[in-house]
């Protein structure tokens, strides 16, 4: 399908991993966007104009918006999650906390619009790289949620354990994890 459509109330998280493979200065492609409906825009998470990423929403021709303190890497991987809780915007990056807008205080709007993957609103700026494991949720995702939700994709030991070797399996077994 060419996209999902939501009709979110007060609270949205949206998680994704993202790829930067480069970035020309001006553009503003998106992870992922609502797709622009007049002058109302649900919500948005990319880059901003610059080497930043943004979160946020427009209303009226006003962007109600927090954005990173520090570019974005190139050629890497990076677990990238934007929320709003009806109050203030949230980005995330690697699971911590990067940066909170001050109070905003307005409900999300009800543009109702479909849903896009690494496309501007407009589309008029494509990402440049990879996307992968989009999540859009209709609460807003506690630091701890979205900490978890990166480490479990992670090389890491937190969240994965290993049994011993599979030398013994036999070719075509049923192997149960619990």
């Amino acid at each position: 399908p060419s996209g999902i459509s939501s009709q979110l109330l007060n609270n949205i998280t949206v998680e994704s991993y993202a790829y930067v493979n480069g970035y020309t200065p001006g553009t503003a492609p998106s992870i992922l966007t609502e797709r622009l409906n007049g002058s109302m825009l649900q919500f948005t998470m990319g880059f901003d104009g610059t080497n930043r990423i943004f979160a946020g929403f427009w209303c009226s021709n006003i962007w109600y918006r927090t954005t990173e303190p520090s570019d974005q890497p190139f050629s890497q991987w990076s677990y990238i999650s934007g929320s709003y809780d009806g109050n203030n915007l949230r980005i995330y990056r690697d699971g911590t906390l990067t940066q909170m807008s001050s109070y905003i205080g307005r409900p999300l709007l009800t543009a109702g619009q479909t849903w896009r993957i690494g496309h501007r609103w407009d589309s008029a700026d494509n990402w440049n790289g990879m996307i992968d494991e989009v999540r859009i949720s209709s609460v807003t995702r506690s630091p701890a949620w979205i900490w978890a939700g990166w480490m479990s994709q992670m090389s890491n030991s937190v969240f994965c354990t290993y049994g011993g070797g599979m030398d013994a399996v036999l070719r075509g077994a049923v192997i149960v994890v619990r």
